[in-house]
C-alpha cells in the first residue's frame, strides 16, 4: 500500500468505544479507502522525552562529558547511547542501539539517571540535578 494511504488518527477509547479526536477529518479520509480491504491498527500513545529533557541532555550531560572526555558533543552522545541503550541481538543477531529520540519521558529520565550515576561513580563527575539546572546557568 501506498504511504500515501497510510493515515494516523489519534483519540481515546473509553468503555470499549473509539472516540476520535478529529472524527469528521478521519469520516472525510475514508473516502481514499472506499472498496478497498484494510487494516486498523491500535497502539497506545507514548509520551516522548520533553523540551526540557533534551535541553537538560544536550545542554548540560552531553556538555559537561564531552568537554572532561575531550569529545565532540556528538561523539559524547553515541558514546552514551552504546554504553546505556544497547541491545543485545540474541540468537546470532547483531546488537542495536536504541535511539534517544524514541525513548520515553519515563525511559529518558532513567537513561539520564543511570548516565548521572556512571559518571559521579566511575569518573568522580558530579552532574547538576536535572531540577536545578537552569538556575546553575548551565544552558544558554
Amino acid at each position: 500500500m501506498s504511504d500515501k494511504l497510510k493515515r494516523s488518527w489519534q483519540g481515546r477509547v473509553v468503555n470499549t468505544k473509539l472516540l476520535l479526536d478529529k472524527e469528521s477529518a478521519f469520516r472525510q479520509s475514508l473516502i481514499a479507502y472506499n472498496d478497498k480491504q484494510v487494516i486498523l491498527t491500535l497502539e497506545v500513545k507514548r509520551k516522548r522525552r520533553s523540551d526540557q529533557q533534551n535541553r537538560y541532555y544536550w545542554g548540560v550531560i552531553i556538555k559537561i562529558l564531552s568537554t572532561f572526555f575531550g569529545y565532540e558533543e556528538e561523539e559524547m552522545h553515541e558514546a552514551l547511547k552504546m554504553k546505556f541503550l544497547l541491545v543485545h541481538g540474541g540468537d546470532g543477531k547483531p546488537d542495536t542501539i536504541r535511539s534517544t529520540r524514541k525513548l520515553t519521558t519515563v525511559e529518558f529520565n532513567d537513561y539520564i539517571d543511570k548516565v548521572i550515576r556512571w559518571a559521579a561513580k566511575e569518573f568522580n563527575v558530579v552532574l547538576p540535578d536535572p531540577n536545578q539546572w537552569q538556575d546553575a546557568g548551565y544552558y544558554e
